[in-house]
C-alpha cells in the first residue's frame, strides 16, 4: 500500500500592501509554485486582464483588494490576496513656500 500526499499550489505575492496616488494604476506581482490546471485574479473589472499572472489594475479611486486564486489539476485551491491603498494626502509646495516667506 502507497500513500500520495498531494498538495496545493503555493502563491507569493509581494508587496502585500501597497499605497498608491489616486488615479494611479500598477502591475501586481505574483507567482505561483505547484502545477495548477487555472489562475485568476479578482476583481475582474478592476484589472486590464485578470487572466494574466502579473495583471495591470485599471486606474484606481478607491482601496482595493485583489486575491489571485489558483486550482491544482487534483481540484486543491489557493487564494492570497494584496491590498492597494489610495493614498488621498497632498502636496503643495508652493503654498508653503509664501507662507514661510511671509513669516
Amino acid at each position: 500500500m502507497s500513500i500520495t500526499i498531494k498538495s496545493s499550489p503555493v502563491i507569493n505575492i509581494a508587496p502585500q500592501y501597497k499605497l498608491i496616488k489616486v488615479g494611479d494604476q500598477l502591475q501586481l506581482d505574483g507567482n505561483i509554485i505547484g502545477s495548477i490546471s487555472s489562475f485568476q485574479w479578482a476583481p475582474a473589472d478592476k484589472l486590464e486582464n485578470p487572466n494574466v499572472l502579473l495583471p495591470n489594475t485599471t486606474r484606481l479611486t478607491d482601496n482595493t483588494t485583489y486575491t489571485s486564486t489558483a486550482v491544482c489539476y487534483e481540484g486543491y485551491t489557493a487564494s492570497k490576496s494584496v491590498i492597494i491603498k489610495i493614498s488621498n494626502a497632498f502636496y503643495m509646495p508652493m503654498l508653503l513656500h509664501k507662507w514661510r516667506l511671509q513669516k
